[in-house]
């Protein structure tokens, strides 16, 4: 059987001090589930970064340079709508599931293991994971 190639999109509005600390725990989370074999090797993480003011897309490259193999970072060159976003992460072959910095691994292994769908936006606290799109177009200004 295949295993899940996973996506964890984090989308990120000017928060650089919590960043590094964050990619620690969550690449510590995917290898774990990569050696229990619950998901591919081909897994990452993906940062958004929605047009931070602070020095957040500077903390992804470095965090892009320590773990390669796991981090991805998008800059956004102007503000978008969480829909907007949404839409593009619908877009993904793989199972993506977007979190917050706050991430609950219980939840993410119940997405796992469910494996209906290919998209979940865990970042609700109602967990309605299907929201209407609303018109709203970004633009990518960097991609690593």
């Amino acid at each position: 059987m295949e295993k899940t190639k996973l996506l964890l999109a984090i989308q990120i509005d000017n928060q650089e001090k919590e960043i590094e600390n964050f990619s620690k725990d969550i690449v510590y989370f995917l290898k774990k589930l990569i050696q229990e074999e619950k998901i591919s090797e081909n897994s990452n993480i993906l940062f958004i970064d929605n047009f931070s003011k602070d020095n957040s897309w500077y903390e992804i490259s470095k965090e892009n340079v320590r773990y390669p193999n796991f981090i991805k970072g998008l800059k956004l060159k102007n503000k978008a709508k969480s829909s907007a976003i949404n839409h593009y992460l619908k877009q993904k072959e793989n199972l993506t599931i977007k979190i917050d910095l706050n991430f609950d691994e219980n939840k993410i292994l119940n997405v796992i293991q469910s494996n209906e769908e290919k998209y979940f936006d865990l970042t609700k606290k109602n967990n309605f994971f299907n929201e209407i799109l609303l018109s709203s177009k970004f633009v990518i200004k960097e991609e690593i």
